[in-house]
């Protein structure tokens, strides 16, 4: 196994985790239908004012890692508070937080590689 297979099932597998969570979150919405899990647009939403911010400040940024840390770990906090707080419909509530934090960590991740300058 070389070191490009296991970059390649990455940058292919997280996404494809992502995309699993957010179909089968969505199918489960139909059968547990609560209207809280609409708070879960919130989590996407945020990730455009950083992808403004990466596009901003492109290339002017040495280190990234404290924001980008600080978005993913607010994310994080945020996702973990819906899923506890939807207790009627946990079931999607959970998948959809895994494409939520899915989808965050690859945003955070190409604003990285925006604001530093330093692609792969």
């Amino acid at each position: 196994m070389t070191a490009n297979f296991v970059v390649d099932s990455l940058f292919v597998g997280v996404p494809l985790l992502g995309l699993i969570g957010l179909i089968i979150g969505f199918a489960l919405c139909f059968r547990y239908p609560d209207k809280k899990l609409f708070w879960f647009l919130i989590s996407p939403l945020s990730c455009i004012p950083l992808s403004i911010y990466a596009a901003n400040f492109r290339n002017q940024v040495p280190d990234a890692n404290p924001l980008l840390t600080s978005f993913l770990a607010l994310q994080i906090a945020f996702l973990a508070f819906l899923v506890y707080w939807i207790k009627a419909a946990r079931a999607p509530a959970i998948f959809l937080a895994v494409a939520s934090i899915i989808y965050a960590w690859i945003n955070a991740f190409f604003a990285e590689m925006t604001l530093t300058g330093i692609w792969l």
